[in-house]
C-alpha cells in the first residue's frame, strides 16, 4: 500500500470511528437522574460543602456553587435550586439569596470555609457572603474545610443532623482511595494529553472550544498523580492569556504541533467530537497526531476540586483510560 493510500485509509477510518461517536447519546444523556437524598430548609453555599452533605443523604433547598464547573451541579439542580455562583452573588450583593429566603422562608445559611475556594478566581472570599447574610437577618454557620476532609465531612454531618453517617462516609472514601491507589501502582500511562473542554449550543448547532492550560486543576489532582503532562500550552495560539484556567479556541491545527499521545474532551464531549470530525475533514493531516491515529479519543469528567467524596473514583476513572 502506497504512503498516500495509508494516509486516506488513516483519516477515512478516523472520520468514521468520529461520525459513530457524534451519534451516540452522550454519558450524561444516559445515565439515570440523581437520588438527591432528604431535603432540608436552608441554602448552602460552596460545592464542597453541598457536596459533603449530598454524600451524607442530604441535599439543600437552594445552593450557591460553581454550577458551570461542577458536573454534579448538573444532576442536583433538577431538585436543588441554584443561586448563581459566589461571585455572581457577591456582584450582585445577595439579592438572589434574599429573594430566595424571603419567597420560601429560609433563614438559614451554611457556608464552605476553605483556605482557597477558587483557585481561578484569587481572593474570592465565601466569608463576605456570610457577613452579608448576617446582616441580612440570617443565621449563620460556618463548615471548616481548612482542617482536612475528615473534619469537614464531621462538621457538616453536625450541622445537618447526620452526625452517625460521617464515619461510614469517610470510611468508603478511604476505601475508595486505597482501591484507586492500587489500581494506580506499577501502571504505565500515556505521557502527553491535551484537554478540551466543549459546549454544545443545540439551538444554533454552535460548538465551542476551550483548551485547559498547564498547572491547574486537573494537572493537580488528575495527571500529576499518574505522571503525565499537559501539553495545551502548545495547542494554542502563542501571547493567549487564560480564563479561569482554559483558553478559546477557533481552530484545532495547534494539535498537530502539541502532539498529544491523548485528547481528553470534558464538559459536552459531543461538541469537541464534532469539532475534530470537522477539523480533520478540512485539514487530514491533523488525523497523523498521535491521539487521533491511535483512536485515543475519551470523554472524562472534569474536575475542579468540588467532588471531594467523588475524588478516588474520578482519579480511577482517569487512570483506567490513560493506562498503556
Amino acid at each position: 500500500m502506497s504512503q498516500k493510500r495509508a494516509e486516506l485509509f488513516i483519516v477515512t477510518g478516523l472520520l468514521f470511528l468520529l461520525a459513530v461517536a457524534l451519534a451516540l447519546p452522550t454519558p450524561s444523556a444516559m445515565a439515570s437522574p440523581s437520588k438527591v437524598g432528604e431535603q432540608i430548609p436552608v441554602i448552602m453555599v460552596g460545592d464542597r460543602l453541598v457536596d459533603a452533605a449530598h454524600s451524607l443523604g442530604v441535599v439543600p433547598v437552594a445552593m450557591v456553587v460553581r454550577c458551570s464547573m461542577w458536573p454534579m451541579c448538573d444532576k442536583l439542580k433538577s431538585s436543588v435550586q441554584v443561586l448563581g455562583c459566589p461571585e455572581c452573588l457577591l456582584k450582585k450583593k445577595l439579592d438572589p439569596l434574599f429573594k430566595y429566603g424571603e419567597k420560601h422562608g429560609i433563614k438559614k445559611v451554611f457556608i464552605e470555609k476553605s483556605m482557597e475556594f477558587c483557585a481561578y478566581k484569587k481572593g474570592l472570599d465565601l466569608e463576605k457572603i456570610g457577613d452579608l447574610a448576617k446582616a441580612g437577618g440570617y443565621e449563620v454557620s460556618y463548615v471548616d474545610f481548612t482542617q482536612g476532609l475528615d473534619h469537614a465531612v464531621q462538621g457538616t454531618a453536625e450541622l445537618i443532623g447526620q452526625k452517625n453517617k460521617a464515619v461510614p462516609a469517610m470510611g468508603k472514601y478511604r476505601q475508595a482511595m486505597e482501591k484507586t491507589l492500587k489500581f494506580i501502582k506499577n501502571k504505565t500511562f500515556v505521557k502527553n494529553v491535551v484537554i478540551i473542554r466543549g459546549t454544545y449550543q443545540a439551538a444554533s448547532g454552535k460548538t465551542f472550544l476551550r483548551i485547559e492550560s498547564p498547572n491547574g486543576y486537573a494537572d493537580k489532582f488528575m495527571l500529576d498523580p499518574l505522571g503525565i503532562n499537559n501539553v495545551g500550552q502548545l495547542a494554542v495560539p502563542q501571547g493567549k492569556t487564560p480564563s479561569k484556567g482554559h483558553i478559546q479556541v477557533r481552530k484545532l491545527t495547534g494539535l498537530i504541533a502539541a502532539a498529544p499521545d491523548a485528547i481528553i474532551m470534558t464538559g459536552d464531549a459531543q461538541a469537541v467530537q464534532k469539532a475534530i470530525y470537522r477539523a480533520v475533514k478540512k485539514n487530514p493531516a491533523l488525523a497523523g497526531v498521535p491521539a487521533l491515529k491511535g483512536h485515543a479519543l475519551f470523554s472524562l469528567p472534569g474536575y475542579v476540586d468540588a467532588s471531594v467524596m467523588e475524588y478516588p473514583g474520578v482519579l480511577k476513572q482517569w487512570a483506567d483510560f490513560l493506562a498503556l
